[in-house]
């Protein structure tokens, strides 16, 4: 099952009505621009980085600051979290940001995971040759692993386990104190680097 099937699953628990052909659809336009531009480089930096053109720009996701500040728990967090509400309002947090490029990547041929860390996840781009984290929060800005950890508090023990598992993306899995919000990747992020 692809990752956007897995997604349509869950988003029916919370809307039994919605329509999978109507998101497909949405999905594919966002992935097909996605991997056109891609096509047109070479690295892998510079396939995130129009991939990044297409998603934040050309189709203006961004996040959701208001429901960020609210974590999980709060106001608009399903709106926020959720694919077919982010496709709807085109803002999201680090979750569903994240949904959404994890399956416009996943339909445009590109080796991008979704990553969790404490009290947030992110995208990570691993063709066996680049590897690299995306910030979805912060227009897919990349960060080393080092940053990561800083910024959402992983532990030393936890950065040791980051790097070891970093060779198997599908698994990476930070663990430690969850002290960052959704929100703080994306107001704590230097520079762009793409």
């Amino acid at each position: 099952m692809t990752h956007l099937g897995v997604v349509l699953a869950a988003c029916r628990i919370y809307e039994p009505g919605l329509d999978p052909v109507k998101i497909g659809k949405q999905i594919n336009e966002i992935s097909e621009k996605a991997k056109e531009e891609a096509a047109k480089v070479t690295t892998g930096r510079e396939k995130i980085a129009a991939v990044n053109k297409v998603i934040y720009e050309d189709f203006g996701f961004e996040t959701d600051k208001s429901a960020a500040q609210s974590q999980i728990s709060g106001d608009g967090a399903l709106d926020s979290s959720l694919l077919t509400r982010v496709l709807e309002r085109k803002q999201g947090i680090c979750l569903g940001l994240s949904t959404v490029y994890l399956v416009v990547a996943e339909r445009a041929g590109l080796p991008v995971y979704a990553v969790h860390a404490p009290g947030h996840i992110f995208c990570r781009y691993d063709d066996g040759k680049e590897k690299f984290n995306i910030e979805c929060t912060a227009g897919g800005k990349t960060l080393p692993d080092a940053m990561v950890c800083r910024i959402t508090g992983a532990t030393p023990a936890a950065r040791a386990r980051a790097r070891a598992c970093s060779a198997t993306p599908r698994r990476w899995s930070v663990r430690g104190p969850a002290r960052s919000s959704c929100a703080s990747p994306a107001s704590t992020v230097p520079a762009a680097r793409t």
